[in-house]
Formats: C-alpha cells, sequence, structure tokens
C-alpha cells in the first residue's frame, strides 16, 4: 500500500481519523480524537463504530469543538 492510499484510508471528508497526538485539556488523556460533523456516510459510521472518529451531528455552527477525549468525553 502507497503513502498516498494508506492515506486516503485514513480520511473522511477531508477530517484525517484516527487516534489525535492533541492532549485533553480537561484529563490530559492522550485518547483523542477528531470530531466530524455533518451526515455520515457509511465510512464515516465505521469509522465512529471503531473510535477512530466521534461524530458531532448535522449541524454544523462554525464554532465547533474538532477534538475529542475518549477517556472523559471532553470537547474542545
Amino acid at each position: 500500500m502507497t503513502d498516498e492510499t494508506e492515506n486516503a484510508d485514513n480520511v473522511i471528508h477531508d477530517v484525517p481519523f484516527g487516534e489525535s497526538k492533541g492532549k485533553c485539556p480537561e484529563c490530559g488523556s492522550m485518547h483523542t480524537v477528531p470530531i466530524l460533523y455533518g451526515y455520515p456516510m457509511e465510512e464515516a459510521m465505521d469509522a465512529a463504530r471503531r473510535g477512530k472518529i466521534q461524530l458531532g451531528g448535522c449541524v454544523i455552527r462554525g464554532d465547533d469543538p474538532r477534538k475529542y477525549c475518549k477517556d472523559c468525553d471532553h470537547r474542545w
């Protein structure tokens, strides 16, 4: 598998998914993932079931949190 294919497999709607490198500002956990907004396609639903992304809902306000902590449920 090429780097391009690997990258394509880890991106949904221009949002990379998987464990994020960001540290949760609430609990300090490194178990964080990106939040995807909008109506999810099947690939996004599958990534959410596998814990690679957090679904943020269909309503997009523009100031929505971009990351989610899997340990304490904090969004920022």
